[in-house]
């Protein structure tokens, strides 16, 4: 091969290989500029879409597990009245340090299960006169649906508070829990209605759970009366 031949051969390779080299470098920038904007993408999104995470107060939370545990705290209510029903109480609130957006979302939450559970309440119920005037309601217990309730609820829970915080509500508040809202229809009720010649009324209320049960007794006006009755005002008759 003539030199002149091998030479100009060799500066066409040398070119080539420029122009690749060339071609990698643009190729590099361009991956580094697209890195690099796909990173400002991803924190834009993480700043729009985080939640953000509970100030949990871990020692104070171990310090009310260690009294519960101690015998010196006997428990901590979950649920208190607002007036038109069931909702996180204040106490829990603070001692679970429960944010806003949390508390919003359990109270959504505990009124559903409420809302089912007293639709339950009203429709395994059933009213019939004594024979001495007096009015019976009585709510046969429907423990399986009323566990699919409380079921969903404890869910929304833990979802909610997370491991550390819901194995000490679970701890603390567990027995509360199942308890509330009627038991969820494991109990049995019975309500008795009087009306008295005074024209106040008089209501015995005994709910059962197995063998075990308590009867309340209470004398009062119509209004008062049924607004205890709740769920199971409307079945009392109008003219009664």
């Amino acid at each position: 091969m003539a030199w002149a031949t091998f030479r100009a051969e060799m500066q066409q390779t040398k070119k080539e290989v420029f122009e690749r080299q060339a071609r990698m470098a643009s190729i590099e920038a361009e991956n580094a500029e697209l890195h690099k904007a796909t990173a400002i993408l991803e924190q834009r999104l993480s700043t729009k879409t985080a939640v953000p995470k509970p100030a949990i107060d871990d020692a104070r939370l171990d310090a009310i597990v260690h009294l519960y545990r101690q015998k010196t705290l006997w428990g901590l209510a979950p649920l208190s009245s607002n007036g038109h029903g069931l909702a996180l109480s204040s106490s829990f609130i603070d001692a679970f340090s429960i944010t806003p957006d949390e508390q919003a979302r359990l109270n959504k939450s505990i009124e559903e299960a409420e809302r089912k559970t007293n639709a339950l309440r009203l429709s395994h119920a059933v009213v019939q006169p004594t024979k001495d005037g007096k009015i019976l309601l009585t709510v046969a217990s429907f423990p399986n649906e009323g566990g699919v309730v409380y079921d969903q609820l404890i869910q929304d829970f833990a979802s909610t508070l997370g491991p550390t915080r819901n194995a000490a509500f679970s701890e603390i508040c567990g027995d509360m829990m199942e308890t509330s809202m009627n038991g969820f229809g494991a109990t049995d009720e019975s309500v008795t209605i009087a009306h008295n010649q005074d024209g106040t009324y008089s209501i015995s209320q005994e709910i059962k759970l197995g063998n075990q049960g308590g009867t309340t007794n209470k004398s009062s006006g119509a209004r008062q009366i049924l607004e205890q009755l709740g769920p199971l005002a409307p079945l009392v008759p109008k003219d009664f």
